[in-house]
C-alpha cells in the first residue's frame, strides 16, 4: 500500500520534470557540438603551416580527411575544403585545386573566401594566367589595404611576391616580401619572404650578394620550410651561373637535391635540373648533364612555363657540339629553335597580360600616388610651418637673416617640387618621357594641331625579338640594351618632339606640323639609330643589339585624337613586323604621284 502511493505521487513529478531534462539534454549537446566544431576548427587551423614546413604529411593529412564523414557545421566544411585545395594544388592537380578553391571564393565565409583567393592567385599565376592573377590580386589587396586579418594581410603580400617574381619585377617582389616580413610572420612564412627577397635580388642583380649571405638564410631557415629552402638553392645557383661559376651553382643544387625531389614540386624538379645540367656540361661533365635534361624533357608536358625545357633543349645542343655529334646537334638545333619560338610567344602573353592588368590598376596606383604625394606635402608644409614659427620667434635677429631663411624656404620646396615632377614625367630606365606625360602633352599638342588645321604624325617603335635578349642574356643584359636604345632616341630629340616609353620594349614619338613624307624619313632615322645601338651583355660581355619596327600614322588619315592615331600606328606596326620586321610601314595610302616619285 505504501508502495502503491508513493508510486502514484512520483510518477506525475516524473512526468511533469520530462520536458525540462528533455531541454537540457538539447542544450548540453548543442555545446558539445560547438566545442567539438571550435576543437576541429582550431586543428584544421593549426594543420596550415604544415604544407610549407613538411608537404607530404601535409597530403597524407588531406587525405585523412577526405576520408572522414562530412561534418554539420559550415564553418568546418569551408576549412576542410581549404585544406583539400591546397593538397591538391601540392600534388600538382591544378584544375581540381582551381574547383575547390573557386566554390570556396564564391560561397565561403569572408576570411575562408579571402584565403580560397589567396590560393587563386597563386594556381593562376602558376598557370601563366597573369591577367586573371592580376586582377584577383587588386581585389586582395584592396581588401588587405581595408583592414583583413593579418594571416591574410601577410598571405596576400607572398601571393603578390610570387606573381611579381612569375612578370621578373623584382622590386615590385622584394616590396611585398618585405611587407609580409614586416607583420610578424610564422617561421615558415618568415622563411618563404627571404626566400623571395633573395630571388627578387638575384634576378635584379645586385651586387652585394655574397654565398655567405645564401648559406646564412639557409640556416635561419632551418627545417621550418623546405620548398623556400629549395628555392634559396635554386637562386643560389641561378646567382653562380651569372659569376661563371658552375661548381659552386652545382654544389648548391646537390645539397639538398634528394629533398627537393622528395617534395613532388614538379617545376621546381624541372628547372634544378635544367640548371644542374648546365653546370654540369660547363665543367664537362656530359653525360650526367644529358641524364638531367632528359628528366626534364620528361617532366616538360606538364609544366607551365617553356622555361626549363628551353634551357634543357639549349644544354643538349652544346652536348652534341662538344662530341661531335653532327647529325644530334642538328636535330637539337632545330628543337631548341622550337623551343625559343614557343618561349617568345609565352613570354609575349605575359607581357601583353601584364600591360593590360597594369592599364586595369591605373587608377587605383594613380589614387595611391596622389594620396602619398599629398600626405609627403602635407609634411613638408607641416614642418615649413614648424620652422617659419621658430623664425618669427627670432624678434632679435636681422631682417635680413628672416628674408634669407624664406628664400631657402622658397628655393628647398621648388628644388622638391622639380624632383617629384621629374619623377612623375621620366622613365627612370631611358630617360625618355614616361607614359602619363606622353599622353598629356601629345593631347595638348593635337588638340593645339586640330583648332590650327595643322597636320601632325606619329610613330610607334617596337624593338624586334626583344625578348630573346632576355631569354638569351638575363633581364639586366636587356635593361642595358633598353638604356642604350633610349640614349640613341634622346640624340634624336629636339626642343618640340620627345620620345616616349610607353611600356616594355614599344616606344613612341608625336611630330607636329609634320605630314607622311616627312615622317617616314625620320621613321627611317630611327629606326638606324636603334639598329646602331649596342649594349655589352653581362652574361659574357659580348655585343648585343637589336633591330626595329615601326608603324607611322598621320592625322590626314586618322584624325586628331591620339587614341585614333595610336590605334592606326599599331596596324602600321603590325603589318611592319608580318612583313618581316626591320623596317617602316604607314598606315595611310600616298597619293598616287608619290608613289610614281618613289618608283622612279
Amino acid at each position: 500500500m505504501i508502495r502503491r502511493w508513493t508510486t502514484r505521487l512520483a510518477l506525475p513529478a516524473l512526468l511533469a520534470g520530462a520536458p525540462c531534462v528533455q531541454a537540457e539534454a538539447r542544450a548540453d549537446a548543442a555545446a558539445a557540438t560547438r566545442d567539438s566544431a571550435a576543437q576541429e576548427l582550431a586543428a584544421l587551423e593549426a594543420l596550415q603551416p604544415l604544407r610549407l614546413v613538411n608537404p607530404p604529411a601535409f597530403v597524407a593529412a588531406a587525405a585523412r580527411l577526405r576520408a572522414l564523414p562530412p561534418p554539420d557545421n559550415a564553418a568546418v566544411v569551408a576549412a576542410r575544403k581549404l585544406v583539400d585545395a591546397h593538397a591538391l594544388a601540392l600534388q600538382g592537380q591544378l584544375a581540381a585545386a582551381r574547383r575547390v578553391a573557386t566554390a570556396l571564393a564564391e560561397g565561403a565565409p569572408a576570411s575562408r573566401r579571402l584565403q580560397a583567393e589567396v590560393l587563386l592567385v597563386q594556381l593562376d599565376a602558376a598557370a601563366r594566367d597573369i591577367l586573371a592573377a592580376q586582377r584577383r590580386l587588386e581585389r586582395l589587396l584592396a581588401a588587405a589595404e581595408a583592414g583583413a586579418d593579418p594571416a591574410v594581410r601577410r598571405a596576400v603580400n607572398l601571393a603578390a611576391a610570387g606573381l611579381y617574381l612569375e612578370l621578373s619585377r623584382p622590386a615590385q617582389a622584394r616590396l611585398r616580401a618585405d611587407l609580409a616580413l614586416a607583420a610578424d610572420p610564422l617561421p615558415a612564412e618568415r622563411c618563404r619572404a627571404r626566400a623571395m627577397r633573395l630571388e627578387a635580388r638575384v634576378l635584379a642583380g645586385s651586387a652585394d650578394l655574397s654565398a655567405d649571405e645564401f648559406g646564412a638564410e639557409r640556416r635561419a631557415c632551418g627545417p621550418a620550410a623546405p620548398l623556400a629552402v629549395a628555392r634559396i638553392d635554386l637562386a643560389e645557383a641561378r646567382w653562380a651561373m651569372g659569376r661563371k661559376a658552375p661548381a659552386l651553382a652545382l654544389a648548391a643544387l646537390d645539397a639538398r637535391g634528394a629533398a627537393l625531389e622528395g617534395l613532388g614540386d614538379a617545376r621546381l624538379i624541372a628547372e634544378r635540373r635544367a640548371l644542374r645540367a648546365e653546370a654540369l656540361r660547363r665543367l664537362g661533365r656530359l653525360g650526367a648533364a644529358q641524364a638531367d635534361t632528359d628528366r626534364v624533357l620528361a617532366l616538360a608536358a606538364d609544366l607551365p612555363s617553356g622555361q626549363p625545357l628551353l634551357s634543357a633543349r639549349r644544354t643538349r645542343y652544346a652536348i652534341a657540339l662538344a662530341r661531335g655529334d653532327a647529325p644530334s646537334a642538328l636535330r637539337e638545333l632545330e628543337a631548341v629553335m622550337v623551343a625559343e619560338r614557343d618561349f617568345a610567344a609565352e613570354l609575349r602573353r605575359v607581357q601583353r597580360a601584364y600591360e593590360a592588368g597594369r592599364g586595369e590598376s591605373q587608377a587605383r596606383d594613380d589614387a595611391m600616388a596622389a594620396l602619398v604625394a599629398r600626405n609627403a606635402r602635407l609634411e613638408r608644409e607641416a614642418a615649413d610651418a614648424a620652422r617659419l614659427r621658430v623664425v618669427l620667434g627670432w624678434a632679435a635677429l636681422p631682417l635680413a637673416v628672416l628674408l634669407l631663411g624664406l628664400a631657402a624656404w622658397t628655393w628647398r620646396r621648388r628644388v622638391r617640387r622639380e624632383a617629384l615632377r621629374r619623377a612623375l614625367q621620366v622613365d627612370d630606365l631611358t630617360g625618355l618621357w614616361a607614359r602619363p606625360h606622353f599622353v598629356e602633352a601629345s593631347t595638348r599638342t593635337l588638340e593645339a594641331a586640330s583648332r590650327r588645321g595643322a597636320t601632325a604624325a606619329l610613330l610607334l617603335v617596337d624593338l624586334d625579338h626583344f625578348s630573346l635578349v632576355n631569354t638569351r642574356h638575363g633581364h639586366l643584359s636587356g635593361d642595358r640594351m633598353l638604356r642604350a636604345v633610349g640614349g640613341a632616341l634622346r640624340a634624336l630629340e629636339s626642343a618640340d618632339l620627345r620620345f616616349a616609353r610607353l611600356g616594355g620594349e614599344e616606344f613612341a614619338v608625336l611630330l607636329p606640323d609634320a605630314g607622311i613624307d616627312e615622317a617616314l624619313a625620320f621613321a627611317e632615322r630611327t629606326r638606324d639609330a636603334i639598329g646602331a645601338a649596342r649594349a655589352a651583355a653581362l652574361d659574357d660581355a659580348a655585343p648585343v643589339a637589336v633591330t626595329a619596327s615601326i608603324g607611322v600614322a598621320t592625322t590626314a588619315a586618322a584624325g586628331h585624337r591620339l587614341r585614333d592615331l595610336l590605334a592606326s600606328a599599331d596596324e602600321a606596326l603590325y603589318r611592319a613586323k608580318h612583313a618581316g620586321r626591320d623596317r617602316v610601314c604607314a598606315a595611310v595610302a600616298l597619293p598616287a604621284d608619290a608613289v610614281e616619285d618613289r618608283v622612279a
